[in-house]
């Protein structure tokens, strides 16, 4: 995987990261992101989206004072094992900001509503 050979960090990281679910994903993918949650200090079952894969490796490419956005699903706020991952996010970066839209119908990207941006800062 790229984030185990750079040794760069970045200023901003900006993307919008495939949303694979546990069940359709393929079993190396898997095993890094697993890797990824273990090198973190998460539990293994976090690894319930590719999302999440990429989100710890953007946190761990992140310069100080760096910026991450995401166009993430809404299951980021939502889903249970989301919720100490949120924690996570929280904890090791300094501000994590969630625009949601209310007032605007949702964007589907690849069969998935996207209600929501994350920015996550390391301040």
């Amino acid at each position: 995987m790229f984030s185990q050979n750079c040794t760069e960090k970045f200023q901003l990281i900006i993307g919008n990261p495939p949303y694979i679910s546990i069940k359709n994903m393929d079993k190396f993918f898997l095993d890094m992101g697993r890797l990824l949650c273990k090198d973190n200090e998460l539990p293994k079952n976090l690894m319930q989206n590719s999302w999440v894969a990429f989100i710890l490796t953007s946190i761990n490419l992140l310069e100080k004072n760096g910026a991450i956005f995401f166009v993430l699903p809404i299951e980021f706020l939502q889903v249970q094992y989301a919720e100490e991952f949120r924690g996570f996010c929280s904890f090791i970066n300094n501000t994590v900001t969630f625009i949601t839209f209310t007032n605007v119908h949702p964007v589907m990207i690849n069969g998935i509503f996207i209600h929501a941006y994350s920015i996550i800062t390391n301040a």
